[in-house]
């Protein structure tokens, strides 16, 4: 599936992107919106200026937060929790999630080709039906984490992962694989 398939509206939000940055009173409005935000735990971020800033949010907390379909490529998310959210289809490739907590997050067929997923925390994660194409899994923790027809998996690093914990669903209905073949 191409770039242009998997965002049809990529242009739009680019438009979105610049109209908001050159007019001070959509970034106001952007901005207010964010801080009523705060209060509910959907993401507690601050000082942002533009939207760049906004995908830059290394250390945010967004434990819980439904962010299904969100496009976040390239985002830097350091540190951040993400632990609970729903990125159900998320659009994450190219992120850089270094250090995320991302334990018991939904993640079916998210798109993390590209992302930086080192020393994160994937532990119960559901990740069936993601994109994982060069993304970089070295020391993340993922037992417990159930992978299903994920793509850019290797058999090396599909046994790398049943080793440190992961579970891997080979068809419908079938019980996670936690054991080498």
């Amino acid at each position: 599936m191409g770039e242009v398939e998997k965002r049809p509206y990529h242009h739009i939000v680019q438009q979105l992107v610049g109209l908001i940055e050159e007019n001070s009173f959509f970034l106001e409005v952007f901005q207010k919106a964010i801080q009523k935000a705060q209060p509910y735990k959907v993401a507690s971020i601050k000082n942002i200026q533009t939207l760049e800033d906004y995908l830059n949010v290394s250390g945010a907390y967004l434990s819980g937060a439904y962010l299904s379909g969100a496009y976040l490529s390239g985002a830097d998310l350091i540190g951040a929790n993400l632990s609970d959210a729903y990125l159900r289809g998320a659009y994450l490739s190219s992120a850089n999630l270094i250090g995320a907590d991302l334990s018991g997050a939904n993640l079916i067929g998210a798109d993390l080709s590209g992302a930086n997923l080192s020393n994160a925390n994937l532990r119960g994660a559901n990740l069936s039906g993601a994109n994982l194409s060069n993304a970089n899994l070295s020391n993340a923790e993922v037992n417990a984490a159930i992978f299903r027809d994920d793509q850019g998996i290797s058999e090396e690093l599909k046994q790398n992962l049943i080793a440190r914990g992961a579970k891997f669903v080979e068809s419908p209905g079938e019980e996670p694989n936690t054991t080498s073949i």
